[in-house]
C-alpha cells in the first residue's frame, strides 16, 4: 500500500510530489490543522505502468544506471552540484533528500516554505485580518464616542430639569409670598374699617340719649311734634322706646312714642 503526504484543506498546495524531511515544521501563519487531520492517507489516485510492473521496471532500469554511471566516471557529472530542492534541511541550512519511505517521516502539517500562491494567501488574509482589526477598533471607538454623547445628553437634560424644578420652585414662593402680602394688607384694611365702625359707634352712644332709636340727643326735654308739649325739644314720630323714657314719650306703654 503507497501513502501520500496530503496537506489540509486550509493551507498552500505543496510541489507535486514532496514529502517533509525530519524535524520540519509548518508556517505559522497557515494556522492550525482541522481536528484529527490524517496527513499520511493511502494514495488512491491511478499508479503508472511502471509502478504496477515494478519487476520489469527493474530490469529496464538497470541497463540505464549503468550509462548514467559509465558517464559519471568520464567526468560529466564529478563536480556537479546537488540536485536543488525548495525546501532547506532544518539540521544544516542545505538541501534535503526526500525520503521515499512515508512510514520513517513523521507525520507533519505542511511545507515549510510556501509557493508564491502560499504567500499570496498569508498576505490577503493578514490584511483581512487587519481591515478586520481596524474595524472592530473604529466600531469600538464608535460605541465609546456614542456612550460619551449619550452621558453628556443625559446630564444636560439633568441640569436642565434641575433648573426648571429651580424655577418653578422660584415661582411657587414669590406667588405665595404675594398672596400672603395681599392677605395681610385687607386683613388690615379689615381691622382698620372694623376700628373705625367701633369707634364711630362710641362717639354715637356718647351723643344719644339711651333707650330711643332714632337717636335722640340729650337735652332738658323732648315732646312730640304737634301735640301739647311745651318742648323744649320735639321729636317726630314714631320713636322706638327701649329703655326707661326718662322724655314721657310712650304716654300708653307699647314700646312705641309720638304714634298718634
Amino acid at each position: 500500500m503507497t501513502m501520500r503526504f496530503v496537506v489540509p484543506p486550509n493551507w498552500p498546495p505543496p510541489p507535486q510530489g514532496w514529502q517533509p524531511p525530519l524535524g520540519w515544521r509548518p508556517d505559522p501563519r497557515w494556522g492550525p490543522a482541522p481536528p484529527d487531520w490524517q496527513f499520511w492517507q493511502e494514495d488512491r489516485r491511478r499508479r503508472s505502468w511502471f509502478a504496477r510492473h515494478k519487476v520489469a521496471t527493474a530490469v529496464l532500469a538497470t541497463p540505464v544506471a549503468l550509462m548514467v554511471l559509465m558517464v559519471g566516471a568520464a567526468g560529466l557529472g564529478s563536480g556537479a552540484g546537488s540536485t536543488s530542492t525548495a525546501f532547506a534541511d532544518p539540521a544544516s541550512g542545505g538541501p534535503t533528500p526526500v525520503t521515499s519511505n512515508p512510514a520513517s517521516a513523521p507525520p507533519s502539517t505542511s511545507p515549510t516554505a510556501s509557493p508564491d500562491a502560499a504567500v499570496a494567501s498569508a498576505s490577503a488574509r493578514a490584511e483581512a485580518e487587519a481591515r478586520q482589526a481596524a474595524a472592530l477598533a473604529a466600531q469600538q471607538q464608535a460605541e465609546k464616542a456614542r456612550a460619551r454623547a449619550e452621558k453628556a445628553a443625559r446630564k444636560a437634560a439633568k441640569v436642565k430639569a434641575e433648573k426648571r424644578k429651580a424655577a418653578a420652585q422660584k415661582k411657587a414662593a414669590a406667588q405665595r409670598a404675594a398672596k400672603a402680602k395681599a392677605a395681610a394688607k385687607a386683613r388690615a384694611a379689615r381691622l382698620a374699617r372694623e376700628k373705625a365702625a367701633r369707634e364711630k359707634r362710641q362717639r354715637s352712644s356718647k351723643n344719644c340719649t339711651p333707650g330711643y332709636s332714632p337717636c335722640l340727643p340729650p337735652a332738658s326735654d323732648y315732646d312730640c311734634a304737634g301735640g301739647s308739649g311745651n318742648g323744649p325739644m320735639y321729636v317726630q314720630g314714631p320713636v322706638q322706646v327701649t329703655g326707661t323714657d326718662p322724655y314721657d314719650l310712650d304716654y300708653d306703654g307699647d314700646g312705641v312714642g309720638c304714634d298718634s
